[in-house]
């Protein structure tokens, strides 16, 4: 059952690439994948817990089964697919905040997490004689900063309450599921495998549970402002771009052109022009109208007309507009994505 959730990224109706699946999902960010991943609208999954066998081997079963088929450009689900899509859908538990993980290390939350509540249940039965549930030094000189700060009636009060008021919106199932996960007082937290054989569940359900429950639990006291939403904030990254994008974006809201930005970081300029087109791709509300003419927008406007963005080829362009540059080319078509969009 686990492969039936890779048909979930693919569609009915627009050819998608395994390739390009694949490399958003192990986080290969390259910008031919990033363009082409906005394309199929999956850069939601940057950054997102993996459970899923190797993807390749998942869709050649699938191709098999008959629920995909492989057209010029990539492939897409059959009528067979789209009904064990929405079957799955409806039967299983997948993250309904993906884009969240692109600002969250959520390995580490989870960490800090468990111990939050550990320590909360420990010290509600008043005892200080246990081992802690995590080894990562980080997450505890984190927690032992905090708990100095507001001390030990606050985290009392807001573990139970947040989680109390938090818990009681969700489904019930997938909240026991969840606690039970959690190790307190004498009571250890149960693994992925136990949780599925008692619940007659995937084992990527309980997996995929633990972590939609744990970053909308993060999400939820941030929004509150609770006090332990500083156990939070160290494990929010903040964006989704590659480090040395988010470089170059910050030389570029300076006012430096990209010829400065190449001099400056000792990059050739195709990379520095890469970075743009990923920054492009991945920063809501991006100025395109910064680098592109008013010209150059009217000319392939004009050129491709109602042909779809996807089917726009830059060489043919390029022969009637031999001055329009590859980068231009791209950025109006990533505007036009967006426009499409929104």
């Amino acid at each position: 059952m686990e492969k039936e959730r890779y048909l979930t990224y693919f569609s009915a109706k627009q050819p998608r690439r395994v390739t390009v699946i694949r490399q958003i999902l192990e986080g290969h960010l390259t910008t031919s994948a990033l363009f082409w991943g906005k394309a199929y609208g999956l850069l939601d999954l940057i950054n997102t817990p993996k459970f899923e066998t190797k993807i390749e081997t998942a869709v050649s079963e699938l191709q098999k089964e008959g629920a995909l088929v492989a057209e010029e450009k990539g492939l897409v689900l059959t009528a067979n697919g789209v009904a064990r899509c929405k079957a799955f859908q409806d039967n299983h538990f997948y993250l309904t905040m993906p884009a969240f993980f692109a600002k969250l290390t959520w390995q580490k939350w989870s960490e800090m997490l468990r111990l939050l509540v550990q320590v909360s249940s420990e010290l509600s039965y008043r005892n200080e004689r246990y081992f802690v549930i995590t080894n990562d030094l980080q997450v505890q000189q984190l927690f032992k900063a905090w708990l100095k700060k507001y001390g030990k009636q606050t985290l009392l009060t807001e573990t139970f309450a947040s989680l109390e008021s938090f818990l009681a919106t969700k489904d019930p199932l997938k909240a026991q599921i969840f606690c039970e996960q959690l190790t307190g007082h004498k009571m250890l937290g149960q693994t992925i495998p136990q949780l599925a054989r008692k619940y007659h569940l995937e084992l990527s359900d309980i997996f995929y549970i633990w972590h939609d429950l744990s970053s909308c639990y993060a999400n939820y006291l941030l929004k509150e402002e609770f006090k332990s939403a500083e156990l939070v904030l160290p494990f929010m990254q903040g964006q989704r771009l590659p480090q040395s994008s988010q470089t170059t974006y910050e030389l570029l809201r300076q006012g430096a052109t990209l010829e400065q930005i190449a001099i400056k970081r000792h990059l050739k300029l195709n990379t520095v022009k890469e970075h743009l087109l990923n920054i492009a791709l991945l920063t809501p509300g991006f100025p395109f109208e910064n680098f592109l003419s008013a010209q150059v927008e009217r000319d392939l406007h004009t050129f491709f007309k109602h042909l779809p963005v996807l089917d726009w080829n830059f060489q043919a362009v390029k022969k009637v507009y031999p001055q329009l540059s590859f980068v231009e080319f791209r950025l109006y078509q990533i505007m036009r994505l967006e426009n499409e969009r929104a």
